[in-house]
């Protein structure tokens, strides 16, 4: 099986299915993997333990939006990000860096863009 997000409509079966089915059977149903319908149960249960299609949904959708939203490097991260390159650190630990000490996400291929950028401008 290759990878595809779970649908609404598959979402809405695993809460029909879960309050009498195994995992396994709502795997086979779905013809999903036993571990993707476990992961889903488990991270979209409301306070009384069961499986809520519409909570898992809109978390679903919050995320895609969230993700097609590119980080905009402003001058004062710019300045940072060279500061820490200068200092020998490599993307991937500037990356680490920067989210731990200042919760900015970023991708080391962002800092490797702006890297690109910068000495093709000289």
């Amino acid at each position: 099986m290759s990878y595809t997000q779970l649908t609404q409509d598959e979402r809405y079966h695993i809460q029909y299915l879960s309050r009498h089915c195994t995992i396994a059977e709502i795997a086979k149903q779905l013809n999903r993997h036993k571990s993707t319908i476990s992961r889903e149960i488990r991270r979209h249960r409301t306070q009384g333990q069961q499986y809520s299609a519409e909570k898992a949904q809109k978390q679903s959708r919050s995320i895609k939006q969230r993700k097609r939203q590119p980080y905009k490097l402003d001058s004062q991260l710019i300045q940072h990000i060279d500061t820490l390159i200068r200092r020998k650190l490599s993307p991937e630990q500037v990356c680490a860096y920067l989210h731990k000490h200042h919760g900015i996400t970023l991708h080391h291929s962002t800092i490797y863009r702006h890297l690109r950028q910068d000495k093709s401008n000289g």
